[in-house]
């Protein structure tokens, strides 16, 4: 998937220095995109990557059960809603299955001359927790929302430079009362990102 953005990058721009971002599922395919551009340093060059309410977890992933474990999807047609709740679980199991790739960061003795340095990466995450059907469960993608980089800590060591927060929770980020706060956190993420 990523070798297939990466094509479609391409056809906008061969050379110079981009920004890579991506909510959620998008901001791990950022990463693995950093990843491949730094590895084969063909022209375009990954100034920082911006990851909104991306979240990292190596814990051991129990059978979601969309019943208890969904979000709340108040006002959504029953049809959406099965669309909304297929595609998350497909997310997830890509997310199970991704291995995050060797980058040089200050714990890895990974030292090879084909192991790039990772761009900066800036941290946008969600205030709020995600409501649930069921107040006693907690969403997944809240399972890491304790720790300051949302779990990214545990893959690298100083990969993430900076954490904004923004209002709203992971599916509530984009909506309209979060529209100034999230636009604010982006743009103050791509001015991190800023080369020279």
């Amino acid at each position: 998937m990523a070798r297939m953005y990466i094509r479609l990058i391409k056809k906008v721009m061969l050379r110079g220095n981009i920004v890579l971002g991506g909510w959620s599922f998008g901001g791990i395919l950022a990463v693995q995109i950093a990843h491949i551009l730094a590895t084969e340093n063909k022209g375009l060059r990954v100034s920082g990557v911006i990851l909104v309410d991306s979240i990292y977890s190596r814990t051991p992933k129990r059978a979601l059960d969309m019943d208890t474990q969904g979000p709340a999807m108040v006002g959504i047609t029953q049809e959406v809603k099965e669309k909304v709740l297929t595609s998350l679980i497909r997310a997830t199991c890509l997310c199970d299955e991704w291995q995050p790739p060797a980058w040089k960061t200050t714990d890895v003795g990974v030292h090879g001359k084909n192991v790039p340095t990772p761009p900066p990466v800036v941290l946008i995450r969600a205030k709020s927790l995600v409501p649930m059907v069921d107040p006693n469960e907690m969403c997944l993608l809240d399972k890491t929302r304790d720790m300051p980089h949302l779990g990214w800590e545990d893959a690298y060591d100083g990969f993430v430079v900076k954490v904004l927060e923004t209002c709203g929770d992971h599916y509530s980020i984009f909506d309209t009362p979060n529209v100034p706060s999230i636009t604010s956190s982006i743009r103050d993420a791509l001015e991190m990102c800023k080369v020279g």
